[in-house]
């Protein structure tokens, strides 16, 4: 079993509505093919967590990379897992964009930050410990 983390930029600005089309779409194909994960968007920026069997992920990757709504297409990281993260959650998501989540117990800080590129270009850490944070629980 593999957990594939990657980032991209919206090819162009994403409403709530494409948001939660996008999320009930990644849903229906993640329970059917056995993947787990969870997505996160900022400012059009989108990280996301694949988890499940190598050709399954691998698979849904390769749509993702090809479906026109993302650019700037990014693997962080691909690695090979006992167990999964995000086992409950066909595809968990979070628009930080929101400004409720400050007010909401337990925020940390780390969502702040940026999903750029150029910040996970320059701290591949940074990604795995946002993945971390939402893997814990931490919001």
């Amino acid at each position: 079993m593999i957990q594939l983390i990657y980032y991209s930029s919206a090819s162009q600005p994403l409403s709530k509505d494409d948001l939660m089309e996008i999320l009930q779409k990644s849903r229906e194909n993640n329970k059917r093919e056995n993947i787990t994960g969870i997505l996160l968007y900022k400012d059009g920026s989108i990280m996301q967590v694949l988890e499940g069997e190598a050709a399954d992920v691998e698979h849904r990757y390769n749509i993702i990379c090809a479906d026109h709504r993302h650019k700037d297409i990014f693997m962080v990281g691909e690695t090979e897992i006992e167990e999964r993260q995000f086992a409950e959650w066909s595809m968990g998501f979070r628009d930080l964009t929101d400004p409720d989540l400050k007010t909401l117990e337990g925020f940390n800080q780390y969502l702040n930050k940026s999903l750029s590129l150029q910040d996970f270009a320059k701290n591949m850490g940074a990604a795995r410990e946002l993945v971390q944070i939402f893997a814990t629980g931490g919001m």
